[in-house]
């Protein structure tokens, strides 16, 4: 999404009232394309296999589906529904928004189509993902196509605990103050940090 998109619930009275802002350049439904990771739109397009096993093959693909809401009632929802299809749960933990099935191409399809899902991406084991936020916020996307790297870009990051000697900062405006503490630090790495 462009980063002045929101997404919302709305009745027709309120999309009528937020239609009338000036500001408001197009409401358009959430459709399921929107909903899912490339490489699972990249799936689909595939020819489907002789049918799902659930065993994790080229015909049924462990995904991680995130609710609308938090908790379990929406979940619930979209668990049922999904196994009216004949995806399989995985993982349904008693709190969050995350839930794990196991489905086909044609299930994946009709549970990307269901309005209780917000996103659906391939599952994948837990790891570390703290090396992947450049590409995650689209770093890498402006320095590949655009050549844009950050140099020469000054920014400010209001948070508590920031080691403001650490060798991978060059300069640094910092507008807190506390002890040391790797959260601030990290954070500022993460966005001004120079790579040493």
């Amino acid at each position: 999404f462009p980063f002045n998109a929101y997404i919302v619930r709305m009745g027709p009275k309120s999309q009528a009232a937020l239609e009338a802002f000036p500001f408001i350049q197009r409401i358009e439904p959430y459709h399921p394309f929107y909903r899912l990771e490339g490489a699972l739109l990249d799936w689909l397009a595939k020819d489907a296999g002789a049918g799902s096993n659930h065993g994790g093959d080229d015909d049924a693909l462990r995904v991680n589906v995130v609710a609308m809401e938090w908790g379990p009632a929406l979940r619930q929802r979209i668990a049922e529904r999904a196994e009216a299809l004949g995806a399989r749960v995985a993982s349904n933990p008693e709190n969050g928004q995350l839930m794990e099935l196991w489905v086909d191409r044609e299930q994946l399809r009709q549970v990307a189509a269901l309005d209780e899902v917000l996103w659906i991406d391939r599952w994948q084991p837990v790891q570390a993902d703290m090396d992947l936020v450049r590409q995650d916020s689209g770093a890498v996307f402006l320095e590949t196509t655009h050549g844009q790297c950050g140099q020469g870009v000054r920014g400010e990051v209001m948070d508590v605990g920031i080691d403001s000697a650490h060798q991978d900062f060059d300069g640094i405006m910092m507008h807190t103050t506390g002890p040391v503490d790797s959260h601030g630090t990290a954070t500022y790495g993460i966005v001004f940090g120079n790579g040493s």
